[in-house]
């Protein structure tokens, strides 16, 4: 069962998080496509598998089960995004 856009911007505007698999209808959130987010994956040693794109859960990392949570779409500028990103992985990144 497939659900409209519509229908799913209106759950999100509720603070409703649909999951879906992005991948597989072809979408891909648009953090996804900056330059920067490979550097991301690299810096935690990770790849896309491990990052889960939600509008209705904060950035976030966990180290234990190297699971990301990023924005799924993008309400402000790259250096803000990173900037918000950095505050919550600092600690579990080595330099």
């Amino acid at each position: 069962m497939s659900i409209a856009r519509q229908q799913i911007a209106s759950l999100h505007a509720m603070g409703i998080d649909i999951y879906q698999q992005y991948r597989k209808h072809g979408e891909k959130p648009a953090i996804v496509n900056k330059a920067w987010f490979g550097g991301l994956l690299d810096l935690l040693n990770i790849n896309e598998d491990n990052c889960q794109f939600s509008d209705a859960l904060p950035i976030s990392f966990d180290p234990v089960t190297k699971t990301l949570v990023l924005p799924l779409t993008i309400t402000s500028d790259d250096a803000s995004i990173k900037q918000q990103i950095w505050q919550k992985i600092k600690g579990d990144v080595e330099l």
